[in-house]
């Protein structure tokens, strides 16, 4: 298998500590998520280089902020002089002064973190990680406008600018980021997000996506990957398992059909093949009349 490092820019204990960690946790390095494992190439190069601050998708991994582009193995860091290509991409200008340790390295800001990726992330994967952050109160909208104002001549600006306008704190996961851009570039009348459900005072339920239309009302719920996982609602030492979290979906819909609720479903898999649109689409979810489908592009 290729090496994921070189020698190039390293010096001797350098690449035999980074090439020992890779080898001796072989099965290991490759069983962990992808961002996982770009966090542990950051790691192994801050215990060699105490004054590395990581930025871009190195902080991102570190802070937990969502992506849907792959993590590359090559860390991301700022500085202000030109070094090595090899296995950090280096980002230019000020050292942020508000970064903090995350996660066992120096990471920029949440703000700077989502300013660099927007010069190699593709559109898609940047919204997601706006959103990630207005979700979770990382910084506001308004904040995001001042900075992009501020680095006039900063790369990746442009589209920063562009995302901005579709950019939401109501997108609570990547795929619900993902799902609002199928909706907008199909044309549909954009839904209200995490609308909160009663029955007289009783809570239903707060769910993902919802259309009020003029003889019906209908919900899309997103199904994320980590919805099903054993662990994702309960904890390692719970009885509970999937079957517990299924049923107690299954509840929470027959509820909302009670109520005269019309219920879609849609998991990433259908979401990305194009079949959540077809679904839509059954639904006779009516179309935007100013309908303009181009979604920001680089």
């Amino acid at each position: 298998m290729e090496m994921i490092y070189s020698t190039k820019h390293l010096n001797k204990d350098e690449y035999v500590q980074i090439a020992g960690k890779y080898y001796t946790t072989r099965k290991e390095w490759f069983d962990m998520p992808e961002n996982q494992r770009h966090l542990e190439l950051c790691i192994l190069l801050a215990n060699r280089r105490k004054q590395l601050m990581f930025t871009g998708q190195s902080a991102a991994a570190a802070r937990g902020i969502a992506r849907t582009d792959p993590f590359e193995m090559r860390a991301h860091c700022i500085s202000t002089t030109r070094m090595s290509e090899d296995i950090i991409r280096w980002h230019y200008g000020e050292r942020d002064r508000a970064s903090t340790i995350e996660s066992g390295i120096l990471a920029a800001s949440p703000i700077r973190t989502v300013c660099d990726l927007a010069k190699f992330d593709s559109p898609e994967s940047l919204l997601v990680s706006i959103n990630h952050c207005l979700f979770n109160d990382l910084f506001s909208r308004e904040q995001l406008l001042e900075e992009i104002e501020n680095k006039r001549g900063m790369n990746g600006r442009r589209i920063l600018g562009k995302l901005l306008r579709f950019s939401t704190k109501q997108c609570e996961s990547a795929l619900e980021t993902i799902a609002w851009i199928s909706i907008y570039q199909a044309g549909f009348v954009v839904p209200q997000q995490q609308l909160i459900i009663r029955k007289e005072k009783d809570f239903i339920a707060r769910v993902d996506m919802f259309w009020e239309l003029r003889d019906r009302k209908v919900i899309l719920e997103l199904d994320g990957k980590i919805k099903y996982k054993e662990n994702s609602k309960y904890d390692g030492n719970s009885k509970f398992k999937k079957d517990d979290v299924l049923y107690d979906e299954k509840i929470r819909e027959d509820r909302l059909r009670e109520l005269g609720y019309e219920v879609i479903r849609a998991t990433w898999a259908e979401v990305r093949s194009g079949v959540f649109v077809k679904k839509l689409c059954a639904k006779k979810i009516p179309l935007r009349r100013n309908f303009t489908g181009t979604f920001p592009t680089r």
